[in-house]
């Protein structure tokens, strides 16, 4: 049997007055066709073998997406990155996870598994706006929108 939330925190989140952090952890709750989501290594490797980067100085995924993105171009790297994480199916914890009603959540996974959380509710209670630059900042609804 599960601990129940401490009194504080459960008071918290059903004010909606918590800011979740995701961060690569959040692969491990996500499969695809039956397969765990690539981890940060795999994904590197996979990257790499598929634009032919050597990676013999150990060179971490960032370094690996910033050599592609200079020798490739951006929307290179986006089309790789979107094909390797697409069709991700979040297990039922992190959906419930997302039922929760949060201030705000910030994450820096490439993948779209919290959208896909909200899309897999029956009855969400928030609106994910997804944000990935800056100039894309815009005004949000706190009252449905995340």
């Amino acid at each position: 049997m599960a601990e129940p939330l401490p009194l504080g925190l459960r008071t918290a989140l059903e004010s909606a007055n918590l800011v979740l952090f995701v961060g690569a952890g959040i692969g491990h709750n996500v499969t695809r066709n039956g397969s765990p989501f690539p981890d940060g290594v795999e994904l590197r490797n996979r990257m790499a073998s598929h634009f032919g980067i050597d990676l013999t100085d150990g060179a971490s995924l960032t370094k690996v997406s910033e050599i592609v993105a200079i020798r490739k171009g951006r929307p290179a790297l986006d089309l790789f990155l979107r094909k390797e994480l697409a069709d991700g199916l979040p297990d039922e914890s992190l959906i419930w996870l997302f039922s929760l009603p949060w201030k705000a959540i910030f994450t820096t996974n490439y993948d779209d598994t919290i959208e896909r959380c909200y899309e897999l509710q029956p009855d969400p209670i928030q609106a994910p706006v997804p944000i990935s630059s800056t100039s894309e900042l815009t005004d949000t609804n706190p009252g449905y929108e995340v």
